[in-house]
Order: structure tokens, then sequence, then C-alpha cells
């Protein structure tokens, strides 16, 4: 099995995390009332660690504790290699 998409909602934001390319994972964070982010970041852990914080924040509404970030970071792991 390989998860090819995640697609995660907040109280006010939602993010969808996707391959993008076999080094990349592209995630779009979308706001009823912003312009959509698309970000690619490379599959290493400090990015991903750096995307889980962003991706918390905005889906949470705050920021969040070690162990809220970690929850998202499990989750782009799943894109990585």
């Amino acid at each position: 099995m390989r998860i090819t998409r995640i697609d995660m909602t907040g109280s006010n934001h939602h993010a969808t995390i996707e391959e993008d390319d076999h080094d990349l994972v592209k995630v779009t964070i979308i706001h009823p009332d912003q312009p959509r982010q698309i970000f690619r970041i490379r599959k290493t852990i400090r990015e991903m660690r750096d995307m889980a914080k962003m991706i918390q924040f905005y889906l949470d509404g705050c920021e969040g504790t070690a162990s809220m970030v970690d929850d998202y970071y499990r989750e782009l792991q799943r894109f990585a290699d």
C-alpha cells in the first residue's frame, strides 16, 4: 500500500499533503478568505519538522506543544521513502 494524498481539516483551514516528486512533498494550505498557499518541501527531517509546525499552527489555530506538532510530523513521514 502506498499513500499518495492526505487531507486534513481544522477550524478555519484545510491542508492537503501529497507526493509531488520522488524527493518532494507538496503541502497546500487553504483558508476561505485567503489565497491558497503551496509549499514544496524536501523529505528531510528538518524541512518536514518545520512544515509540521506550520500545519499544526494553521489547523489548530495556536502554537502547539511538541506532542501536537509530532502528530502532524508523523503524517508527513508517511511520504518519506
